[in-house]
């Protein structure tokens, strides 16, 4: 879980409907942040906002509940003063002197007098009862749960979306259809031809879809010229998703895993639900590269005389997690170095011959003139100045040269690179 998912939520909970809340708090209180004070206090402020609507809800339950037994009264009254009529009438004819009652229906009249009258008395006993009922433990259903059930859902065996769907449309040889729906209502299903499965975007409508209700199937056509395994990342969080390929459902335990496709046409389809207020959610199917340390790039390089440009982010502010890098031409041999907390597609124009390699922590590299690339796992990230000075020593210590040029952003979209320079 982010920090600034946490601290977001805190400062915006009344914001969310309850199930997100609900579901939040839980998640929250697994974490290392309660041993915070501030964060402990706004949890506990949200957790009497739960129970003040469980009291509220009992009141509603108890007032109810007397209006009912004060209905069941007034019922029981106006039997018994029927019945009472009736014996009444019944006791007037036999003092009158009637012959047409005997003793029996005198008996059979008394019988029901005294009926009507414990009926009433039961009904006043149990209204005494209940007013001093504790209801405090009345069990209630989930506050603010959506009445409508989802019409679509993600369960083992199930149909993909595009069966239960009826989207049945086929991409064209390595490319992808999307289609993106409001999943609490099927509304405007809208179809996409695009080239992967991506999508990024926080707290406003995409698509005409807010982004706790979106959901998406994609499907895509996948050809090889021969048995290939290839590298499949998935990204997780608060959603669920589905990967199916070639009609089997595909088991992730991890955020990437290998997969060997068959020879020529492979099927993937991909199913999302999304439950929280950002979206973010991607399959990358890629090459399998060799990862390499910072000590082998070294090697790697020898013993040029180069300098080192970094550029960092803490994520994209793009839909397709795309990050547009355009190069100034360096006057020296350049190292690129390029990560972020979330991974991103690096696109970098501008690459010149002094550009000797990039290394990078993501999810590809696109360049428009073939460098040598190089990704190296867990290389840290900054995306404030104040934040190099640990990236600037293990550069010095792994690669024997510091960061000379950077460009750092939050959010990362288009930069021009390096934006400064380095002490």
């Amino acid at each position: 879980m982010e920090e600034k998912n946490v601290k977001y939520f805190l400062e915006n909970w009344e914001n969310y409907n309850d199930i997100e809340k609900q579901e939040f708090l839980r998640k929250i209180k697994q974490t290392n942040f309660m041993d915070d004070i501030e964060i402990h206090k706004k949890v506990d402020e949200i957790e009497e906002y739960f129970k003040n609507c469980k009291i509220k809800k009992n009141e509603k339950k108890l007032k109810w509940r007397n209006q009912y037994l004060n209905s069941g009264k007034l019922l029981y009254f106006l039997i018994f003063l029927i019945l009472f009529s009736i014996t009444y009438i019944y006791k007037s004819a036999i003092f009158n002197g009637s012959t047409i009652f005997n003793e029996d229906n005198i008996e059979l009249a008394t019988g029901v007098y005294e009926v009507g009258k414990n009926l009433l008395k039961d009904s006043l006993k149990e209204e005494k009862s209940n007013e001093n009922t504790d209801f405090s433990n009345v069990e209630e259903d989930s506050v603010g749960q959506n009445s409508k059930a989802d019409l679509v859902k993600i369960e083992k065996n199930n149909p993909s979306f595009g069966k239960q769907l009826n989207l049945l449309d086929k991409p064209e040889k390595n490319r992808y259809i999307g289609y993106f729906f409001d999943s609490k209502t099927l509304d405007n299903i809208q179809k996409y031809n695009i080239s992967s499965i991506a999508i990024n975007f926080s707290m406003n409508e995409k698509y005409g879809i807010g982004s706790s209700n979106f959901g998406a199937y994609w499907i895509g056509n996948l050809y090889f010229d021969e048995e290939k395994t290839q590298e499949i990342l998935v990204k997780d969080g608060w959603k669920s998703s589905r990967v199916t390929i070639n009609g089997k459902e595909i088991e992730i335990d991890k955020n990437n895993f290998l997969y060997t496709f068959k020879k020529g046409e492979n099927i993937i389809e991909v199913d999302f639900l999304n439950n929280w207020h950002t979206t973010d959610f991607y399959v990358q199917v890629r090459d399998v590269v060799k990862k390499y340390t910072l000590d082998e790039v070294k090697n790697k390089i020898g013993n040029k005389d180069y300098q080192i440009w970094y550029v960092g982010g803490y994520e994209t502010g793009n839909n397709d997690y795309s990050v547009d890098l355009s190069l100034m031409l360096p006057q020296k041999d350049t190292l690129i170095v390029l990560s972020s907390y979330n991974k991103v597609k690096w696109n970098l124009t501008n690459v010149s011959d002094k550009i000797i390699g990039i290394v990078y922590d993501g999810l590809e590299v696109n360049t428009d003139k073939k460098v040598p690339l190089y990704i190296v796992d867990k290389i840290g990230y900054a995306y404030k100045t104040e934040e190099l000075k640990p990236l600037n020593e293990l550069f010095n210590k792994k690669l024997g040269k510091g960061i000379s040029d950077y460009t750092v952003d939050y959010n990362l979209t288009k930069n021009v690179v390096p934006q400064k320079k380095y002490q």
